[in-house]
């Protein structure tokens, strides 16, 4: 192919010849490629994988304006022709798009520190039920059509790699799916990842601290959700935004400034108002105000958030262009994403057992808070935290835990490289009273055992995770299936 097929003119400063193919993998660079030269995250020098791409055969090179290529043997740079721009990663992007042409008609997505997984999952299964073919790609994978799922690429990340994401939306188009619902993570968004992709609507959730060990602060943090906003929207896009948050009003003036139409949702919402929740046994019956007409809806998910996930939904999929009166029966008949407030089962005395991903302080806040109604004796939650990642919301899960539980049992979950005992140290001076048994399925057992008729039990932070990942190992395992087999073993009913 032509280099002119992969990149604007502007950028070739009248350069143009064959390439044989695209890398950004200096290990699997073959002769005659372009190679992409991507500034390492951690601030080192991208020189070595540069010399390593030319050595393996690259033809040219496509690097960063600022990046100096002065250390590199001069015998190494005449091989190739060196093209620099602005962004590497950012046209990454969009040769991806050129390189795997076609997109299913309709693509939303939804960002957010909490709820993105379940509203980008209820969008699909909204979809499916109007019979339009849809899936969904997030954090808990690929959901898809059955027919499709040895068709189409496996997806485990929330926000996938540029190349396997475009892949994956030409593969879809190419087997008839129309509609597509995703997450867009505040990495994916700060790398470019989405980039040459246009969303008919986009979603916010809401924003809390998190991945401060990647972003620094929560400025940049919340720079990087926002972009979804003023980059990625289509033309006559929708935005759909969350009313009871404070980031509603600077994100509303971006969509203004930017030209982009929006509706709001939840207790404070315009288009979308919540006007009254009742809890029961298998849910929760909500009244909604949509669009001046007032509906009230059975709503098969416990939880308030689920609530506001259901809403955040319903906007998207109108935003995307079904109408509201095909969309709202639909929310009668959602179901729970894995490990999203997931009921797992019931002990012998009638204690009640979920799994939810809260992993974050806001996370843990909200599942004990909209659990709690109901909850007619006891709450006990067990968590940890996670290694190598962000440590300044330890002490404060311990505290959400503290205040939201009665009864607080801290564990391991995923220490990767860290001492587990540190990390249990760090939580324990949020809730100096908790339990510790470092053991997660000891924990849980502890705790399903003990647990009497009106009690309920959280597992929370791994939700969906296949995996206890320690130092190099990872090992096989699951909170949603352990809880199960302890409550099998134990005399318990499974959900």
């Amino acid at each position: 192919m032509k280099l002119s097929a992969l990149l604007d003119e502007s950028q070739l400063n009248g350069l143009d010849f064959e390439v044989t193919g695209v890398s950004s993998d200096s290990r699997l660079t073959k002769t005659g490629e372009l190679f992409i030269a991507l500034k390492p995250l951690n601030g080192s020098s991208n020189l070595p994988y540069i010399k390593e791409a030319i050595e393996k055969g690259a033809c040219a090179i496509l690097k960063g304006l600022d990046e100096d290529l002065k250390d590199l043997d001069s015998s190494l740079l005449n091989k190739v022709k060196i093209i620099a721009v602005e962004n590497p990663r950012f046209v990454r992007s969009r040769i991806a798009g050129k390189l795997y042409p076609g997109v299913p008609e309709s693509l939303v997505a939804v960002t957010g520190t909490n709820g993105k997984s379940s509203v980008a999952s209820f969008c699909r299964q909204i979809w499916t039920q109007l019979k339009h073919t849809a899936c969904f790609m997030g954090t808990t994978g690929l959901d898809c059509p059955e027919n499709l799922k040895e068709l189409l690429p496996e997806v485990k990340q929330t926000s996938v790699d540029a190349f396997v994401l475009h892949q994956a939306l030409s593969d879809m188009h190419r087997h008839g799916v129309t509609h597509v619902s995703m997450e867009a993570s505040s990495h994916g968004l700060d790398q470019y990842r989405m980039d040459g992709i246009r969303f008919k609507s986009a979603g916010f959730t809401n924003i809390e601290r998190d991945h401060l060990d990647y972003h620094q602060t929560m400025e940049r943090y919340f720079s990087a959700k926002k972009r979804l906003f003023s980059d990625l929207i289509a033309p006559n896009g929708v935005a759909v935004l969350n009313a009871d948050v404070k980031e509603f009003k600077p994100l509303q003036e971006l969509c203004r400034h930017h030209d982009v139409r929006y509706m709001s949702y939840g207790w404070q919402g315009q288009e979308l108002r919540l006007l009254k929740i009742k809890p029961h046994a298998n849910g929760q019956t909500i009244d909604l105000e949509a669009f001046g007409k007032t509906h009230q809806i059975n709503l098969p998910l416990i939880a308030e958030f689920q609530a506001m996930n259901a809403l955040c939904a319903t906007g998207l999929v109108v935003g995307a262009g079904d109408s509201i009166e095909d969309v709202l029966p639909c929310l009668e008949k959602l179901k729970t994403v894995s490990g999203r407030m997931q009921k797992a089962g019931e002990t012998p005395k009638k204690g009640i057992v979920y799994i939810d991903y809260a992993q974050n302080i806001d996370g843990m806040r909200t599942a004990l808070k909209t659990i709690r109604p109901y909850t007619k004796r006891n709450l006990t939650v067990i968590f940890g935290c996670g290694g190598g990642r962000d440590l300044s919301r330890r002490e404060g899960m311990g505290i959400a835990a503290r205040e939201g539980a009665d009864r607080v049992i801290i564990t391991d979950d995923n220490p990767r490289y860290e001492d587990p005992q540190l990390i249990r140290t760090s939580l324990l001076k949020g809730c100096p009273d908790a339990i510790e048994i470092p053991n997660r399925s000891e924990a849980i057992r502890h705790a399903l055992s003990t647990l009497e008729e009106g009690d309920i039990c959280l597992i929370a932070g791994k939700g969906h995770e296949r995996e206890e990942i320690v130092g190099d190992q990872r090992i096989p395992y699951n909170d949603f299936e352990e809880a199960q087999k302890i409550l099998l073993a134990i005399g318990g009913t499974c959900s």
